[in-house]
């Protein structure tokens, strides 16, 4: 999956599974993109190479309990680099009497100052 640049907010579970996803431009400003809902955010859909780095922030989050973290980051593809803030942040739902946990995760692009 090659992108532009790989900007928008997904919603992924515990393992990593996009439930819902969302691109946007450089702007912010909605896009349409790739259908990669129930595939694995890190596996099949990052297309940065540096996509590992970003697991290990994701499992690092999940362990500390926090209800959210927000960082630079930089998402290294073949050619070039570019400069992203990450904001994840808990999500807890019930349907059908059983809970329902999942991390939001939004990339937009950051320029340092």
């Amino acid at each position: 999956m090659e992108r532009q640049d790989f900007l928008g907010l997904f919603e992924v579970d515990e393992l990593g599974t996009v439930l819902h996803s969302s691109f946007e431009k450089m702007d912010g400003e909605p896009i349409l993109g790739d259908d990669v809902d129930g595939l694995n955010f890190f596996n099949e859909v990052v297309p940065f190479t540096n996509a590992e780095q970003l697991r290990r922030r994701f499992e690092s989050f999940k362990v500390q309990g926090l209800t959210a973290s927000a960082f630079d980051f930089a998402c290294e593809y073949r050619t070039r680099s570019t400069p992203v803030r990450v904001l994840m942040a808990r999500i807890r739902e019930t349907a059908k009497s059983e809970a329902i946990k999942s991390v939001l995760i939004h990339i937009r692009h950051h320029q340092k100052s």
